[in-house]
C-alpha cells in the first residue's frame, strides 16, 4: 500500500538523484482487489533542511485520525526504508 501511494505521488528521497519514471510503475495487480488501493490517503510529508515531517489537518474526527495515522505511520516507515536503501547503496550519488 505503502509503494503504491509512494509511486502515485511520484515522491522521490531527498537528496538523491530522481529515478527513472519506469520504476514508479506498479507492476503487480491484485486480481479483484485493486479496488481496495484506490482510496488510500495521501503522503502528507513536507521535507525541510534535511528532515520530514507529517502534516495534519486540526478538523479530524476521531475515526480519521486514527485512519491518518495509521496510514501516515506506514508511509513514513516505507520512506524510511527506501531512505536507509538509498544511503547503503548509492552513497556516491547522495548530494548533500
Amino acid at each position: 500500500m505503502a509503494r503504491r501511494a509512494f509511486c502515485k505521488a511520484g515522491y522521490t528521497i531527498p537528496n538523491f538523484p530522481k529515478p527513472p519514471k519506469s520504476s514508479y510503475t506498479v507492476r503487480y495487480l491484485n486480481s479483484g482487489q485493486e479496488e481496495l488501493f484506490k482510496a488510500l490517503p495521501p503522503f502528507s510529508f513536507i521535507f525541510e533542511k534535511g528532515q520530514w515531517q507529517v502534516t495534519m489537518s486540526q478538523g479530524m474526527s476521531s475515526t480519521e485520525l486514527v485512519k491518518y495515522l495509521f496510514f501516515q505511520g506506514l508511509y513514513s516507515t516505507w520512506l524510511s526504508a527506501i531512505q536507509k536503501g538509498c544511503k547503503l547503496f548509492f552513497a556516491s550519488k547522495e548530494k548533500c
